[in-house]
C-alpha cells in the first residue's frame, strides 16, 4: 500500500485504511485473533455446561473468563500493532512472526491494559462522561507501549499528549466502531433470541459469536494503530518506516 503523507487526522480515512489492511492480511490477523479468543470461548462453553456457577454473571468463573478474554484481546492488539506497520511498509509478517513481537511487549501492555480499564471503568461507573473523556485520552496508550516502550506510566502520559486536540474525533471513531460491533451482535442475538429469552447462553451461540468477534477485535488492533500512526505524523511528522524502526 503506498503512502500518502498524512496532514490530518480524519476518521474515514482512519477506517478505510484499517479495513484495507486488515482484508490484505486477513489470513495472519484473522487466524491469530480466532486463536486468542479460543480459550476464553472454550472457557465460558466449559461454564455454561455445568463448571463452576455456571450462568452467573457476577462469579468467580465470570470473573475469570472476563479476564483472560481481555488479556488475550490487549495481547492480540500489540501484535496486531506490529503486523499493521509491516503492513503500511508493504512488508509481510507472518502469523508466528506477529504473535512473537506481541509477547515481547506483554508485561508493559498488560501494565497500561490494567491501569488504564480500571481508569476507564471508574469514570463510566461514577458518571459515564469522565469515562468517556478518559476513554479518548488514553485511546492510543497500547501502541504507545509497543513502539515508543517508554514503560507504563509514561504511556499513558504520551497518549493523552498525542490525542490532545483530536478527541472528538477519536469518539467519533470509537462510535463507529461500536456500530460495527452492534450489527453482529444483534444479528446472533435475533438467531439466539428464544435461548436469550430464557436467561441460557449456549455452546452454540459462543461459537458463533467467535469469529466475528475475533475479527472485529482485530480490525479495532488495527484502527487504533493506524490513529496512533497518524496523530503521530500530523503532530510530530513521522513516518511509517521511522515509527517500525523499533522492530528492525
Amino acid at each position: 500500500m503506498d503512502q500518502e503523507p498524512i496532514t490530518d487526522f480524519r476518521v474515514g480515512s482512519i477506517l478505510g485504511r484499517s479495513f484495507s489492511v486488515l482484508i490484505k492480511n486477513i489470513v495472519p490477523f484473522g487466524l491469530l485473533a480466532i486463536i486468542l479468543f479460543l480459550p476464553n470461548t472454550l472457557f465460558n462453553i466449559y461454564v455454561t455446561n455445568g463448571g463452576p456457577a455456571a450462568n452467573s454473571l457476577f462469579s468467580i468463573a465470570g470473573a475469570i473468563g472476563s479476564i483472560i478474554g481481555t488479556l488475550l484481546s490487549y495481547l492480540l492488539t500489540a501484535a496486531l500493532v506490529y503486523g499493521t506497520f509491516k503492513s503500511l511498509k508493504n512488508e509481510p509478517a507472518g502469523m508466528g512472526d506477529i504473535l512473537s513481537k506481541g509477547l515481547s511487549t506483554m508485561l508493559p501492555v498488560f501494565g497500561v491494559a490494567l491501569i488504564t480499564g480500571i481508569a476507564v471503568g471508574i469514570g463510566f461507573f461514577l458518571l459515564i462522561i469522565p469515562g468517556i473523556v478518559l476513554l479518548t485520552m488514553l485511546y492510543v496508550v497500547v501502541p504507545v507501549a509497543v513502539i515508543e516502550r517508554p514503560g507504563v506510566f509514561a504511556s499513558i502520559s504520551r497518549s493523552i499528549e498525542l490525542t490532545k486536540g483530536f478527541r472528538l474525533r477519536i469518539l467519533g471513531l470509537v462510535v463507529l466502531l461500536y456500530i460495527l460491533i452492534f450489527v453482529p451482535a444483534a444479528m446472533l442475538g435475533f438467531v439466539f433470541s428464544d435461548e436469550f429469552l430464557a436467561g441460557n447462553i449456549s455452546p452454540g451461540y459462543l461459537i458463533a459469536s467467535l469469529i466475528p468477534s475475533a475479527l472485529i477485535t482485530a480490525l479495532s488492533s488495527v484502527v487504533v494503530t493506524i490513529a496512533y500512526h497518524d496523530l503521530r505524523a500530523v503532530k510530530e511528522g513521522a513516518d511509517v518506516t521511522q515509527l517500525a524502526a523499533v522492530f528492525d
